[in-house]
């Protein structure tokens, strides 16, 4: 009998190693769900990227020859 509100570790353990039998999963999740963005919530995107990148490196990126 199963105790209320327990932790089926195994049943745990399974869904993980279901979950992490596909290393590239992950990646598939994220392209999929971008791709279902629309034009605005790309560009909303792209600039809070820039503006967290910006915030850490005012001066712009590092420009070596």
């Amino acid at each position: 009998m199963a105790i209320p509100g327990a932790v089926d570790e195994a049943a745990i353990r399974e869904a993980l190693r279901l979950q992490q039998a596909d290393p590239d999963a992950h990646d598939r999740s994220l392209i999929v769900e971008r791709l279902g963005w629309t034009p605005e919530e790309r560009l909303e995107a792209n600039a809070t990227f820039l503006r967290f990148y910006l915030s850490l490196r005012p001066d712009g990126p590092l420009i070596r020859d």
